[in-house]
């Protein structure tokens, strides 16, 4: 199944997007914790990313009573929030909103056009000369400009996509460019992202600006369920 499509005409309830106070949230008793034990189920190396806060999201979702519906996770980035938050069985559905161009391409690639992004993954070896080749070529259609920012997001440094950022030296085992691409388990966490597809609305959005324009949970999915 794929993924249901914004409708900017649709909306839904004031009592499901409600904001929560700020005095009514609690303060995590987790703490901090290395990232290396927290599941990555997304394929993105994110600058700045969630991975950090899953144990506290976990723990926060987990309390809520009656159990959440719907979450929105309104920067998505890696959108790896919204992927524990499926895969784990804590909600039932949500909205990654996400208004940068290129991470908004993979997006779209990965829940629409998996198996076709899995074969350009599987199909590509990471040298100096075909990374540079991607960034010189101006990609055509979904697919590639989704796998081009897998690439170069993989590839550089921090995975940063700002045009300029440098490629990873030396890297793990000194494998450079290659260090940080497993086609296997890059791969093996799209196979996974595909069987919950129809449960995640993807918004190409500012999700403060446009926060009504991305609430569009109840009808859209609800007629697939």
């Amino acid at each position: 199944m794929n993924p249901r499509v914004a409708d900017p005409d649709v909306r839904i309830s004031d009592a499901e997007i409600a904001p929560t106070e700020m005095d009514d949230i609690p303060v995590s008793s987790i703490p901090a914790v290395n990232v290396a034990s927290v599941p990555q189920r997304s394929l993105l190396r994110y600058p700045g990313g969630k991975t950090w806060l899953i144990p506290h999201i976990r723990q926060w979702m987990t309390s809520l009573r009656p159990t959440p519906n719907l979450l929105v996770e309104p920067f998505a980035g890696g959108g790896t929030v919204s992927l524990t938050a499926i895969i784990e069985g804590l909600v039932s559905r949500c909205i990654m909103a996400e208004i940068d161009r290129e991470v908004a391409a993979f997006w779209h690639a990965a829940l629409r056009h998996g198996p076709e992004l899995s074969k350009r993954i599987e199909a590509f070896t990471p040298t100096r000369e075909s990374v540079t080749a991607i960034e010189s070529t101006a990609p055509i259609g979904v697919i590639e400009q989704g796998f081009r920012t897998l690439a170069l997001n993989r590839v550089r440094r921090g995975g940063i996509l700002a045009k300029g950022a440098s490629l990873s030296k030396k890297g793990e085992n000194g494998k450079g460019v290659a260090s940080r691409w497993y086609p296997e388990t890059l791969v093996r966490r799209l196979d996974t992202i595909g069987q919950y597809a129809d449960r995640i609305v993807f918004c190409e959005t500012d999700a403060l600006c446009s926060w009504r324009r991305c609430s569009i949970l109840t009808r859209a999915t609800s007629q697939y369920s």
